[in-house]
């Protein structure tokens, strides 16, 4: 997932993750599928598999990039 998202295949690392998330949906598979469906533009996806990512250390960060791709800025700070 990581060489395939590094190379800039952002469709192939969401493929491997979906995969993952299948067998163990772990919090940081979840927040991995919320970070590339912000990257693609869909929030909405970005904010449910955000909701299943409690625990790990980028949810503030990405949670607070989310709000400001949704111009709630105020719930960004």
């Amino acid at each position: 997932m990581v060489i395939a998202y590094q190379a800039g295949n952002v469709d192939k690392a969401e493929s491997y993750l979906k995969k993952a998330a299948s067998v163990n949906a772990a919090p940081e598979v979840n927040m991995n599928l919320g970070l590339i469906s912000l990257i693609k533009g869909d929030k909405a996806a970005a904010e449910a598999y955000f909701g299943k990512a409690a625990g790990t250390k980028e949810l503030g960060e990405s949670m607070g990039n989310l709000y400001i791709a949704q111009g709630q800025y105020e719930r960004a700070v």
